[in-house]
């Protein structure tokens, strides 16, 4: 029995310990060397992730999206305000691991947009805390569907690969142990012809541009009458997980809960 919970840690530290000779890097949260998050700093997110409380699925339009979320560490507030959207009418619960700052997006910020795969174990491990969460309000006979909201497929060329799956992939893998009922990742969105970035649009164009998703054709019998799960990294604005939700929902899929690694904080609006 020790053996069985001290191997796959010991094999884990020796690969980090043999990666660090080629790629030394830094813990991102405490600057201690050969390990992009330590195990001090990775204890304190997942405190975090249970900590957090769920949120309500509520599109909010009352700030514009900062210019680049994943990017822009300047449009969160201090740490110490709330991070509750606004109450309004109810929509699934919102999981997610904490507010995109900080160490959360320090790790993930790399991990999306400079090709530093090597992460996301760490992150689908903070990931999977609020994904067993959602998992918890899954009742039906099948196994759950967890749906990655998709990338443009300009981006996942751009990239090379699909970063919301592994997100969801490594959580998946991590919550094995647990004793949760293993649920399925499906790639079961699309999106469509015309869709580009929400950056800088305002709320009307936004909301139209998100309004670009659709299940794909092979997926529609397989999401009909099943609990899903929607799984994505930031939640800014929220109009992309309610447009996902919609066209899930009205191909019968029934949408039990929104995870997503960390919420964009906003700007009190200007008076």
């Amino acid at each position: 029995m020790t053996w069985t919970f001290r191997l796959p840690r010991a094999l884990r530290e020796l690969a980090a310990d043999l990666a660090a000779l080629v790629w030394p890097v830094e813990c991102a949260g405490c600057a201690r060397p050969d390990r992009a998050c330590c195990d001090a700093c990775l204890a304190g997110l997942l405190r975090q992730a249970h900590a957090a409380a769920p949120q309500v699925a509520v599109p909010a339009d009352a700030a514009s999206p900062p210019a680049d979320v994943a990017a822009s560490p300047a449009w969160a507030p201090a740490a110490s305000e709330p991070t509750a959207v606004e109450p309004a009418a109810a929509g699934p619960p919102v999981f997610g691991a904490g507010a995109h700052e900080g160490l959360l997006r320090d790790l993930l910020v790399p991990f999306k947009h400079a090709g530093r795969t090597s992460l996301a174990p760490i992150l689908g491990r903070v990931l999977a805390v609020p994904l067993e969460r959602a998992l918890a309000l899954a009742h039906g006979p099948d196994p759950p569907l967890v749906v990655p909201i998709p990338s443009r497929p300009e981006r996942v060329r751009d990239r090379g690969y699909r970063h919301v799956e592994i997100l969801g992939r490594e959580a998946i893998r991590a919550l094995g142990a647990t004793g949760v009922r293993t649920p399925v990742l499906r790639r079961a969105l699309r999106t469509l012809p015309g869709r580009t970035s929400q950056v800088g649009l305002r709320a009307g164009a936004r909301r139209r541009n998100a309004a670009k998703i659709a299940v794909s054709s092979r997926m529609v019998s397989r999401v009909r009458t099943r609990e899903v799960v929607l799984l994505d990294d930031v939640r800014t604005t929220g109009e992309t997980l309610a447009a996902a939700a919609a066209v899930l929902t009205r191909d019968g899929a029934k949408i039990v809960a929104v995870v997503t690694l960390s919420q964009a904080l906003r700007h009190a609006p200007r008076k």
